[in-house]
């Protein structure tokens, strides 16, 4: 892990399941049967808590609603520097303490890779365990949805091709940052507290990146990439196919 600091910050795009039970940190969608009881992870509120909680071994202040979306390359930011009133530089020397005293676990993976602050925003990029480790935990927490009846559209489209991906045997997410953006979009949808049309934005948006994952390498090397993403498939079919059934 290493620490930096930089001078912009962007935004992210963002991505509707069932209601949320906060105790649980779970959605609540149907199954393939209709029945309405099934708990689909909210995986993001857990990073998200897991960098408040690396905040607060720093000696600040911090809550789960001071993490959110950050840009390309830094799944979470908080703009805890400006809540505070505190130089960022300041802040972010105490988190890199923390963090270099014990590492911040997420689904018992280490959770950051790295680190930087940024116009007065601490920005947390995720280890390649970490994406592992929030695939695995989607996956275990409910069961895989059916094929959809029909593809026409593209989200049921990509429901269908990632329910095929999920075929392979591979565990985890590889490491491959176009593969681990499109996981993490997937992960955002079932994020509490947004509205409808934000949910469905996040699912077309997550539809769109997760067909288009291994396009950054050559058709021939695309297979090698794809035969690893059995995990990546299955978390990202539950996900985009829960809004459907939701």
């Amino acid at each position: 892990m290493w620490c930096n600091r930089k001078k912009r910050l962007g935004t992210a795009a963002f991505l509707h399941l069932l209601p949320f039970d906060n105790h649980a940190k779970m959605q609540y969608a149907k199954d393939e049967n209709g029945r309405g009881d099934v708990a689909v992870l909210d995986a993001c509120k857990a990073a998200r808590e897991a960098a408040a909680s690396l905040m607060r071994r720093a000696g600040f202040s911090a809550q789960c609603a001071h993490v959110r979306a950050a840009k390309e390359g830094f799944p979470l930011a908080s703009p805890l520097p400006r809540i505070l009133n505190v130089d960022e530089d300041t802040v972010l020397a105490a988190i890199q303490k923390a963090e270099a005293a014990e590492r911040q676990l997420l689904f018992g993976a280490a959770a950051f890779d790295r680190i930087e602050a940024e116009n007065g925003h601490i920005l947390f990029a995720l280890t390649d365990a970490a994406y592992s480790a929030l695939a695995e935990a989607v996956n275990a927490s409910c069961p895989i949805p059916p094929m959809p009846a029909e593809t026409e559209t593209p989200l049921f489209y990509a429901i269908a091709r990632m329910r095929m991906l999920a075929r392979q045997e591979a565990k985890g997410c590889p490491e491959d940052a176009a593969v681990q953006r499109a996981l993490w979009q997937a992960i955002r949808i079932a994020e509490e507290d947004i509205s409808l049309g934000e949910r469905k934005n996040r699912a077309e948006f997550a539809a769109q990146q997760l067909l288009l994952m291994a396009h950054h390498i050559p058709p021939r090397e695309r297979q090698a990439l794809l035969a690893k993403c059995g995990s990546v498939g299955a978390a990202a079919s539950r996900l985009l196919a829960f809004l459907q059934n939701g």
